[in-house]
């Protein structure tokens, strides 16, 4: 072979070894696209935008929003960028201090027992009930005001304001149903048992046959009841 030719084939084969294989370049792509798609994946979604209305004639909530020690509930009716209705919720305040959206956002059409109301207000804490109509359990959330933290949540059956005692039933209707008092002041409870003697054929079931009678330094009286039958049964305070 003359010299001229074997330079010209070894400069066209340096050419080719630089050239980025079919192979390489399809996986370059690949790499570049799957690193466009982590990036379109990630980016933030667009922020929904709340928007308040301040017409009175949607503001006439229908329960006591005042709490101790400065704090209070305030209703508030507003839309969102992202939903098409009118929403309404409860915000738990301090002077103008946001502390926590108890409720979340419900359609406005409801009834204000069903976003929520004050059902007992202690010192460091208060009870925050859901009432869904006539005859079905009134779900509540013991709240701490400070921060707005749930502290138990369960069905309502009775409370002693003045004494920090609440009565309550922990996971109605399931297995592990429990009748409960709370001293909301020190966070101690008990767990009450049936009473053998009283069988409780209320349509309410148990959160209808059982109530707080009286209340001493030590001891916490109930009143139990079914039709013309009340047996009052004395117990250790929590």
């Amino acid at each position: 072979m003359k010299l001229p030719y074997l330079f010209l084939i070894l400069f066209l084969f340096s050419c080719q070894t630089k050239e980025q294989k079919p192979e390489e370049k399809t996986q370059a792509n690949l790499e570049s696209f799957q690193n466009y798609k982590t990036i379109k994946r990630e980016k933030a979604p667009e922020p929904v935008i709340r928007t308040y209305i301040t017409d009175s004639a949607y503001l006439d909530y229908d329960y006591q929003t005042k709490l101790k020690n400065g704090y209070r509930i305030e209703h508030r009716v507003f839309t969102e960028s992202d939903f098409n209705d009118t929403l309404q919720t409860i915000f738990l305040m301090k002077a103008s201090i946001e502390i926590k959206d108890l409720n979340g956002g419900s359609s406005y059409g409801l009834p204000h027992k069903n976003i929520g109301y004050i059902g007992a207000d202690f010192e460091n804490c208060f009870v925050f009930v859901q009432s869904f109509g006539s005859g079905n359990p009134h779900v509540f959330q013991l709240v701490e005001k400070s921060t707005g933290t749930e502290l138990k949540r369960g069905t309502w059956v009775d409370v002693n304001e003045k004494e920090d005692i609440l009565l309550y039933i922990a996971d109605l209707y399931e297995d592990n149903e429990q009748l409960k008092l709370l001293n909301t002041k020190t966070n101690n409870e008990k767990i009450i048992p049936q009473v053998n003697n009283i069988e409780c054929t209320h349509i309410g079931g148990l959160r209808n046959c059982v109530a707080i009678d009286s209340l001493s330094k030590d001891f916490i009286w109930l009143a139990w009841v079914n039709g013309d039958d009340e047996v009052i049964v004395k117990y250790n305070r929590p």
